[in-house]
């Protein structure tokens, strides 16, 4: 009965971080961006804010002899730079996992599974709070690890690109951004976390730290690794930089295609689910596996064709973007003004008053090298 219970309250705790982590991580993301298209949301919020603060001092003014304690809670911020173009696709981005839920469900399965694939697609936040919050309750469990793996692949990976995208542009850093910045970077890691050891059982506490000691690098790595060079590869190339994205996406598919033994669309869902994080996701696997990575230590990589294309795809991406990033370098260093909207930009070869550009590169290029090697290949 005790087992029972504890069982319980650990399900209902792991859906509570779900939602909460959720919520944080839609809310900022929409704040944040629309205060870039120029709604000025968080502005609106912290005078909210202000307003109940000043409220509640007045009224502990006026019912207490004691004076008021000094407004240490002074919620100023540097003002947003509008940016319509960037604001837009931010938000979209928030309803954009809606899309390859109503694509994964489609409209062929259940009443209950088309509705939810419909209402995903027409708002996909709504969707998944409710389902997280359903799933507390202990409902709507059938749902939450799809939404959950398409918010990590579709939502927060590109917001994490997008917003270090519009840094590198030199966008203010404002607070807003900072929380976007880290609730989508810990949902992402959070996700990849909890699923990846869905298929491991421990055996006490001890063994709960030992394995977060080695999984946290390894998916802070290839965080840090995949979302640094496609930020600077987007931000410099611009447009061209669909000619190396785009042969990465050929390269994953024929490899998935042809040495892995995929159907085409299977290959090609593969190939856009790991080009962020390294992830399989339910309804593409061979074999009762984790719905994220399997990492080397948990067996043997060669059991599956899941975990082949895993281990390979992780590999040709990091030397994919090792090469895209070697020849910008080089590029960049030749002449830091080749194209028109580089010397705009706060990464600077030379310059002192600027970002080293060389550094930034070498310790984005550095985080995956450390991630192949964590992995043990």
């Amino acid at each position: 009965c005790n087992c029972t219970i504890y069982r319980m309250i650990k399900a209902a705790g792991q859906f509570l971080l779900h939602l909460i982590g959720s919520i944080i991580n839609i809310s900022s993301d929409a704040v944040n961006s629309l205060d870039m298209i120029g709604f000025n949301v968080s502005n609106t919020v912290r005078e909210g804010i202000n307003n109940v603060r000043d409220g509640v001092m007045d009224g502990f003014k006026s019912n207490s002899r004691i004076d008021s304690p000094p407004h240490f809670l002074n919620l100023t911020s540097i003002d947003a730079r509008e940016d319509v173009i960037w604001g837009s696709i931010g938000l979209s981005l928030v309803f954009l996992p809606g899309v390859a839920i109503l694509i994964t469900y489609g409209l062929t399965g259940s009443i209950k599974e088309t509705v939810v694939a419909t209402t995903s697609f027409l708002c996909f936040p709504l969707v998944l709070v409710a389902v997280q919050t359903l799933s507390v309750c202990g409902k709507g469990k059938e749902f939450l690890p799809s939404l959950v793996a398409v918010e990590a692949v579709f939502q927060c990976f590109p917001q994490l690109v997008l917003q270090f995208f519009i840094i590198i542009h030199d966008y203010p850093l404002t607070p807003v951004l900072i929380i976007t910045i880290l609730s989508s970077f810990l949902v992402l890691l959070k996700n990849a976390i909890v699923y990846d050891k869905e298929g491991i059982a421990f055996e006490d506490w001890q063994a709960v730290l030992k394995y977060s000691f080695k999984i946290v690098p390894i998916y802070i790595s290839v965080i840090l690794f995949r979302v640094g060079s496609y930020s600077i590869i987007l931000a410099y190339l611009r447009f061209w930089a669909i000619i190396p994205l785009g042969l990465l996406i050929i390269e994953l598919c024929l490899l998935a295609k042809f040495y892995v033994d995929y159907t085409l669309v299977d290959a090609m869902i593969a190939s856009i689910m790991n080009m962020g994080m390294m992830n399989m996701g339910m309804r593409w696997r061979d074999t009762d596996v984790n719905l994220s990575m399997k990492m080397a230590w948990h067996g043997k990589w060669n059991l599956t064709r899941d975990m082949r294309f895993i281990k390979w795809s992780a590999m040709a991406i990091f030397f994919h973007l090792f090469l895209t990033m070697a020849i910008l370098i080089s590029m960049v260093n030749t002449n830091p003004e080749l194209m028109d909207h580089w010397p705009a930009l706060i990464l600077h070869p030379t310059s002192c008053h600027k970002f080293d550009f060389n550094v930034v590169c070498g310790s984005v290029l550095a985080c995956g090298a450390v991630n192949i090697l964590l992995l043990r290949f």
